[in-house]
């Protein structure tokens, strides 16, 4: 989403503007009313892939609707990304927004399939591609009929066990942060609610060293999202959140999901510790 507004800003010459975040990841509502302009697309993460932090979508759409009326414009739009939404509420008719975008793989769907969903009355959209009329005329060629309706069936599962499986993995998610504050020093959870996601940051241990020795062990973390997960540069995430570069280059983002256990979560917390300990005692003998 960020690459995409810094694309049109270049090529569109279009006015950018990129709202602050507190500690917690969460964007200022006032910040946000201040911002919109008579022609805008307001796009806002419903919950982040890397902290967790979850956005309130219906108070911002109603801060948005209240800023259409007092401009006197129909041409503001809110977008917002659901692709780790998994556990929230994604009810069109209750979140009011314009466009929402949804990926298959993130809830348990076929790969390589997403979802545009756009309100008819903000039908702005201009094709991705051209040529067939297939999708509205948004998106020639022939449609991936069996990721559709194997997103359709994800789509219906999710719905159907969400709120237990939301329960499950909370439980989860405390449990592994308990355990982590206790058995693990210097180190601080970033992450600053209950979610499928937890960014921890673990002082004097360097994040690609710490999952080089985790893939040893068949735990799959990343120092990002999976998004940048070949980049070496800081996450832009980390830093809007207030961390220095030496501490984003020493943050894991783990996620819980439907397999994840409780065994799991102590297998993990068991060699995080010895590599964590280990990494500690060479750096203190090379200092």
């Amino acid at each position: 989403v960020l690459k995409a507004a810094k694309f049109l800003q270049k090529s569109k010459n279009i006015n950018l503007i990129i709202l602050k975040v507190n500690k917690q990841g969460k964007v200022n509502h006032k910040d946000l009313e201040n911002s919109i302009l008579p022609n805008s697309l307001i796009t806002i993460g419903y919950v982040n892939n890397e902290l967790g932090a979850t956005q309130d979508i219906k108070a911002i759409a109603q801060i948005i609707a209240q800023k259409k009326k007092q401009l006197n414009s129909e041409n503001i739009y809110f977008h917002t990304d659901a692709c780790q939404a998994e556990f929230q509420d994604i009810n069109l008719n209750k979140l009011n927004v314009d466009f929402l975008t949804l990926n298959g793989s993130k809830l348990y769907g076929p790969k390589g399939i997403g979802l545009l969903y756009c309100r008819k009355k903000a039908a702005v959209l201009s094709p991705i591609l051209y040529g067939g009329s297939q999708e509205n005329n948004l998106r020639a060629g022939t449609e991936n009929l069996q990721a559709i309706v194997g997103f359709a069936k994800a789509l219906e599962i999710n719905e159907k066990i969400k709120q237990k499986e939301k329960k499950r993995v909370y439980v989860l998610y405390d449990y592994f942060e308990k355990q982590l504050k206790q058995l693990i020093s210097e180190i601080t959870i970033n992450s600053s609610e209950k979610s499928h996601i937890l960014s921890i940051t673990i002082n004097n241990c360097d994040s690609q060293t710490m999952l080089n020795y985790l893939d040893q062990y068949g735990i799959f973390a990343a120092a990002g999202s999976a998004c940048t997960a070949d980049q070496i540069e800081p996450s832009h995430i980390l830093k809007a959140i207030g961390l220095s570069d030496r501490l984003a280059n020493s943050t894991l983002r783990f996620s819980l999901g439907r397999n994840t256990t409780k065994k799991d979560i102590d297998y993990v917390i068991k060699k995080l510790k010895v590599i964590v300990d280990g990494l500690r005692k060479v750096n203190s003998m090379v200092n």
